[in-house]
């Protein structure tokens, strides 16, 4: 799952990179704020619809035949009515961020919906029946499909209505590799109580993603929305730099997925002390990755968006610098927030979340009004920096204090070394060979002092204490 998604990462982000050099910042920007809107809704129907779909095959995988055929039969009622939802907003949406002819780009986004809902359900399947490697390979081409459509358009330039059909692309890609061996053209009966159990699964868990994803997009709905013309570009610089921040945490993904069933099975034995271990582990893990790239990235940032996206995109350097913090604490909150979850805790962080995102909202139009793209990039922090705190809470009130305090600061300690070195050694001689050696001052010293050998002895020695069909 790690080269899965290291492959739909690294494919993806030349997606990304094509996209950006092609439409220059302004047609970016509005193909961005677009984009934002169709995956706060498709996200939210797969987190929901996956994770229960997930849950129910895991638990009797001889009736996974009978669950897809239900959660598909549901999955078409539901993007049926949000399509028609998609269909009647969108001038409301196209005036609403001021971008000519998005009534129309809305409407062409809004095909996507029943087929990457279907593709999500088919994920989940495979995730229930425990199978990696075809959800690897199908990330992989999922990604490859988007990157075909958008080499092959960008030989005549690519208009925004261009870059939005080839989401459908990519996804009929994606269901054609794991439709096969998913049951999905079996004959198996399901009736309404498989529809029900759904529903009463996915429910609050859709809830949480759905304010979730609204948190996460509302400064860039602020900014697009509240600065007229000049936001196309400001937003194009912010949906650059935003892409390029989430880089350090783009493995939360593949963590959330083995944190999630590990916390549950533990919760149900009433093991607070191993939840409280897979928590400080799970948080170690993430600071050990994310801390030195977050402060290179800091460093390097208007060099960064240079580099990736042109000389036109490097304005948006102090954007990166925020919003890869904002990033972080945002990765933070999606590892304590499948934690909760776990624990049966998703209509706490539903509400959690909601109430987050109004915060969001308000410092969004203060802050945006005020100083631009910066102060939407310094709301997503802030709002970021409030959900984990709330998560942390209800955490600590359930399972008390985890002990990530001393770890951390170790680990602040030898990313402020690497960022010495880097620094100094860059002036000297030159940026690359200076965060080199950054890199490997920082490895030498959280092995010196927080790695320890009980690390890698548990390594080696979770798949012999396993039971065997565990490790099957």
């Amino acid at each position: 799952m790690v080269a899965g998604q290291a492959a739909y990462f690294v494919i993806g982000y030349a997606v990304v990179v094509v996209l950006a050099r092609e439409m220059g910042p302004a047609l970016y920007g509005s193909y961005g704020v677009i984009m934002s809107v169709l995956v706060w809704v498709e996200q939210s129907g797969r987190h929901a619809f996956q994770t229960s779909v997930s849950r129910m095959v895991a638990v009797e995988p001889s009736r996974g035949d009978s669950v897809l055929r239900a959660a598909v039969h549901l999955n078409v009622l539901v993007n049926a009515g949000l399509y028609l939802a998609f269909w009647l907003a969108s001038p409301w949406l196209a005036g609403w961020f001021g971008i000519a002819d998005a009534d129309w780009y809305f409407r062409v986004a809004a095909i996507d919906l029943p087929f990457f809902a279907l593709y999500s359900t088919l994920q989940g399947v495979h995730q229930g029946h425990r199978r990696f490697y075809r959800l690897a390979l199908a990330n992989a081409l999922y990604a490859a499909a988007k990157l075909l459509g958008v080499i092959a358009l960008s030989r005549g330039g690519i208009e925004v209505v261009e870059a939005l059909a080839v989401n459908v692309f990519a996804s009929l890609a994606g269901i054609l590799v794991l439709a096969r061996a998913s049951g999905l053209g079996a004959s198996a009966p399901w009736d309404a109580a498989d529809v029900r159990r759904l529903l009463a699964t996915g429910a609050p868990v859709g809830a949480y993603t759905v304010a979730n994803l609204f948190d996460s997009a509302l400064p860039l709905w602020v900014l697009k929305a509240w600065s007229g013309q000049v936001g196309d570009a400001a937003s194009g610089l912010y949906v650059a730099a935003s892409n390029v921040a989430v880089v350090p945490s783009i493995s939360i993904s593949v963590l959330g997925m083995v944190l999630l069933p590990a916390v549950a099975r533990a919760v149900s034995r009433g093991e607070k002390p191993l939840v409280r271990r897979y928590i400080r582990q799970a948080m170690r893990l993430f600071f050990l990755a994310y801390v030195p790239a977050c402060l290179l990235i800091v460093q390097h940032a208007e060099l960064l968006m240079t580099w990736i996206y042109s000389e036109r995109y490097s304005d948006g350097g102090a954007l990166l610098a925020v919003l890869v913090v904002a990033a972080g604490f945002r990765a933070i909150q999606a590892i304590l927030g499948w934690t909760v979850i776990a624990a049966g805790g998703a209509v706490w962080l539903a509400g959690m979340m909601t109430a987050t995102a109004a915060v969001t909202g308000v410092l969004s139009v203060v802050l945006v009004d005020s100083v631009g793209a910066i102060g939407a990039a310094a709301a997503s922090c802030a709002s970021s920096a409030l959900a984990a705190g709330f998560a942390a809470a209800i955490l600590y009130r359930n399972f008390g204090g985890v002990g990530v305090a001393l770890p951390l600061a170790r680990i602040g300690g030898a990313g402020m070394a690497m960022l010495l070195v880097s620094w100094w050694l860059g002036g000297v001689w030159n940026p690359l060979a200076g965060v080199v050696a950054g890199v490997v001052v920082y490895l030498a010293v959280v092995l010196a002092t927080e790695v320890t050998r009980e690390d890698f002895d548990s390594l080696v020695s979770t798949g012999r204490t396993a039971p065997e069909e565990e490790v099957r």
